[in-house]
């Protein structure tokens, strides 16, 4: 996992991020009378907001000396459990598990920067917290692949992770290329650059706020587009995920 603080996501993400709290648990009652009663209610009498986090940084990832989850969601969640008046309990969930669990009641909010996409949208409701858009890692010295519109040609692997909202832009989008999808050993929502470095796949995707952070780090690799980090693909809200019907968002 990158070693990146909170700060990554920059003062205009961490300021909508941070306001969100205010929002997060304004919770309402749930719709339906069999689930019914207070969600905060029954968040105090469990004594401890439980979370679900799918690691992806800067939002949430794994402070490097302590081993400890931070970031931006994580943030929140602490302020929004302190509002309550309990502990906030993370359990660390895959991309390709975090609605389900929270379908599950497994947990109480899904901590992560979640595509706001229109299937997750009719099961669970959001806080927004900001926005996010993918790009591509593709090794420096591959000739054949300086744009967009090369990685859409027929012959072209292409990796991302399993369960991910990007899984489904980079399928609708890229559909001639080969879409290899795979579990993320950091637990991150991008691809692992090693598929690029080791040549197993052409391009890995991955989110664009990290452009600047992998390329520093892999500078045997380049970015498509090359603007990605100002200018990145499919830019879409992200938000952190509660029961459907829990949550009344402020005006």
């Amino acid at each position: 996992m990158l070693g990146m603080n909170a700060g990554g996501i920059g003062r205009r993400g961490f300021l909508r991020a941070t306001s969100a709290t205010a929002a997060l648990f304004l919770l309402g009652r749930r719709a339906s009378a069999e689930e019914g009663g207070d969600t905060v209610a029954k968040i105090k009498a469990a004594g401890k907001l439980r979370a679900g986090v799918a690691a992806s940084a800067p939002y949430a990832f794994k402070d490097f000396k302590t081993g400890e989850l931070i970031g931006t969601v994580i943030e929140v969640g602490k302020a929004a459990a302190k509002k309550i008046g309990v502990p906030l309990a993370v359990s660390e969930v895959g991309w390709d598990t975090i609605i389900a669990g929270l379908q599950a009641d497994q947990y109480d909010v899904a901590l992560a920067a979640l595509f706001e996409t229109p299937a997750r949208q009719k099961v669970v409701d959001f806080v927004t917290i900001g926005q996010e858009g993918i790009a591509f890692l593709v090794r420096a010295d591959n000739s054949k692949i300086n744009s967009v519109d090369d990685l859409k040609a027929s012959g072209v692997t292409i990796a991302t992770v399993t369960g991910s909202g990007s899984e489904q832009m980079v399928k609708q989008n890229f559909a001639s290329a080969t879409i290899k999808s795979l579990i993320s050993p950091t637990g991150g929502s991008g691809a692992p650059p090693e598929e690029v470095i080791s040549g197993r796949v052409d391009a890995a995707q991955f989110d664009a706020t990290l452009t600047l952070a992998y390329l520093k780090r892999f500078p045997g690799l380049k970015a498509v587009p090359a603007d990605a980090f100002t200018n990145p693909l499919f830019p879409t809200p992200v938000g952190i995920a509660v029961h459907k019907g829990d949550a009344q968002f402020a005006a």
